[in-house]
């Protein structure tokens, strides 16, 4: 129970600090990020350069491109920010822009404007229309770059664009249009910087060979965010509502997020209704209110997230779950079959260990390796994937979002996974906390680095 709050009231105050399903715009929410935030800051100090900000799904790219643009864009009006589709074409986002430029025009502001040279607009309609007037097609290069030099002269001081979720166009011709239209932009000496973001291991999987060719665009990758940034996530939201709490759970729950702030944000979100719902907890999140967030939370991801394990595990041996387990056992993204299966192995020592009346007999090496090759065919999810450099036996997770969601997973059904290779401060150093039920194995690990004070010194 937290007291003083209606239930709207604590809604409305807990998602003023996680946002699980929205792109988070504030630099105090946005944690883990403000190397990055800089790098754009002072690279957008270069006339004529634009940013793509590129990572897994989940990392936090929208966040950090809505973030950065909301710091460069002037206040006198608001960010363009336009979303792709798979559909999308060059042209039909080009238009979407020149829409959103009409869309935050005032006609009584643009009547007090002087000396304007209007290109795509017509300058009497935007100023004298009693309502906001239909927007041309953009059918050229040509057109797109009057869009772009109308809105350096009526849109705002210092306007910014936001193109999301770039990876989502299909056709990879209109995604080359792109190269080509920024190239052009530098040309003419017409700039307003924009930023792109979307889901890529690198530029050239978005943008192919033309990438090499784009001086003016200035590459962000975004990694998993550090041990004490998801911390930070946690605490200041507990801390908000006056919270104490578990040492234990923090570092349980930077563990099994895997670097991804959507997993924080959303255990987070599920452990202040835990205590917001126990009537007899005061301003304390225990272990029980942490098991029923990891509850709701598997419940409540996204479904593209949870589809491909759905069909990769149901109607199936549960030697499935264990082999997915297995896979997300260790910090290493990449791993050989041997390695994979004796981390199968512990699982199944471990689940035979809390619950001896239902022994597990392992399934043998040959038999693992070939569920391990099943998990990559779409019939099972495409969940995994074979190394491309002729490396056999080597195995990853098609998308490393998944590895977040397979360890909340596990820690729900009580095996603890490995984060063998995790950094965290040193002040962090706390007494050990009570183990949570009976048997102290199924807990998250404490990261690598932290030592605590009861251990025995060797």
């Amino acid at each position: 129970m937290i007291e003083g709050y209606s239930e709207e009231e604590f809604g409305t105050t807990v998602h003023e600090h996680v946002r699980p399903a929205e792109p988070i715009s504030s630099i105090e929410l946005l944690k883990g990020r403000h190397k990055e935030l800089e790098e754009i800051r002072r690279a957008l100090f270069a006339k004529g350069r634009h940013m793509f900000i590129y990572g897994d799904r989940g990392i936090g790219k929208s966040s950090l491109a809505q973030t950065a643009a909301l710091q460069y864009q002037s206040s006198d009006s608001d960010i363009i920010q336009i979303g792709c589709t798979r559909t999308s074409t060059f042209y039909e986002i080009m238009q979407s822009i020149a829409a959103s430029l009409v869309e935050n025009l005032d006609g009584k502001e643009i009547q007090t404007k002087t000396g304007i040279n209007l290109k795509f607009f017509n300058f009497e309609i935007l100023a004298k229309s009693s309502s906001k007037p239909d927007v041309p097609s953009v059918c050229n290069m040509e057109q797109a770059l009057s869009v772009i030099s109308d809105i350096r002269e009526i849109h705002s001081e210092r306007p910014i664009i936001v193109i999301d979720e770039f990876d989502a166009i299909q056709e990879a011709e209109e995604r080359y249009k792109f190269a080509e239209f920024l190239k052009k932009m530098g040309d003419s000496g017409i700039y307003v910087p924009i930023i792109f973001s979307g889901i890529a291991a690198s530029l050239d999987d978005v943008l192919g060979g033309h990438q090499s060719s784009i001086r003016q665009l200035f590459p962000i990758q975004l990694s998993p965010i550090s041990w004490d940034s998801r911390w930070d996530i946690l605490v200041e939201a507990l801390e908000a509502f006056n919270i104490d709490y578990d040492d234990e759970i923090k570092y349980r729950v930077a563990g099994i997020s895997d670097g991804f702030p959507y997993y924080v944000h959303l255990i987070t979100e599920h452990l202040l209704w835990a205590i917001y719902d126990d009537p007899e907890t005061l301003q304390l999140a225990n272990f029980s209110h942490y098991n029923e967030a990891l509850k709701k939370a598997v419940e409540t991801v996204q479904e593209h997230i949870r589809k491909p394990y759905d069909l990769a595990t149901t109607r199936h041996s549960q030697d499935f779950h264990h082999a997915l387990w297995a896979c997300a056992d260790t910090s290493i993204l990449h791993r050989k079959t041997d390695s994979i299966y004796a981390s199968y192995e512990r699982i199944i020592r471990d689940l035979n260990h809390a619950n001896p009346q239902e022994t597990l007999t392992p399934i043998d090496r040959k038999k693992f390796s070939q569920r391990l090759n099943t998990l990559t065919k779409p019939s099972h999810g495409s969940v995994l994937k074979k190394m491309s450099d002729n490396r056999t036996g080597w195995y990853q997770f098609s998308e490393n979002m998944l590895r977040g969601y397979v360890r909340l997973l596990a820690e729900t059904n009580g095996v603890q996974l490995w984060m063998d290779e995790a950094k965290v401060p040193k002040q962090l150093i706390n007494p050990r906390p009570s183990p949570m039920g009976s048997y102290r194995r199924f807990q998250s690990s404490v990261p690598v680095g932290i030592g605590l004070k009861d251990d025995k010194k060797g």
